[in-house]
């Protein structure tokens, strides 16, 4: 009922991942901050590391009020994941540290159980945006061998120079806190 695209970028490959995907319609970018309940559009995703939060959300602005409010009723007391019930891509973004990458990616749900407990699907017209959006992040990123993520080139550069992918060179993990 998922889908995601895992990938690892560098700032710059980030920015121009943002770039690729505006192009798939009028986007928005937001971050809900944790401190204020809030939702705050993000105009640069490239994130100020141990300051925002790595996990943003992005939707079709015609779709964004929608969101808004189902959120804002969410922070009152109702629970709601937004991505599971709601018209809305998770977008967690990479991490680039010293001596490594960590892995992002972009998820969305088509179809979930509603309370009733009865299997219903998005809107058709989301879904075709939603694999159009992921085909486009798909094509603009190199494909890893042997693995089922992608990465920029920034980030194949780096990597070239010893810098580790995570997930990928490091199986021990040892980067993870």
């Amino acid at each position: 009922m998922g889908s995601q695209v895992n990938f690892f970028l560098g700032p710059n490959d980030l920015r121009q991942l943002a770039s690729v995907l505006s192009k798939s319609g009028e986007l928005v970018f937001w971050r809900a901050d944790p401190r204020t309940a809030l939702l705050q559009e993000v105009t640069d995703i490239v994130p100020t590391y141990g300051v925002d939060t790595l996990q943003l959300q992005l939707a079709r602005r015609a779709d964004f009020q929608q969101v808004l409010h189902l959120f804002s009723r969410a922070s009152s007391g109702y629970s709601s994941d937004l991505s599971l019930y709601q018209p809305v891509v998770e977008f967690d973004l990479p991490y680039v540290a010293k001596g490594y990458i960590r892995s992002g990616r972009v998820y969305r749900q088509d179809a979930y159980w509603n309370p009733n407990d009865e299997h219903e699907r998005k809107e058709e017209e989301w879904i075709r945006w939603a694999k159009q959006l992921f085909s486009s992040v798909r094509r603009s990123l190199t494909k890893i061998d042997g693995t089922h993520s992608y990465a920029g080139k920034e980030a194949i550069e780096m990597r070239a120079k010893g810098i580790l992918f995570q997930e990928i060179d490091d199986p021990r993990n040892e980067f993870c806190s």
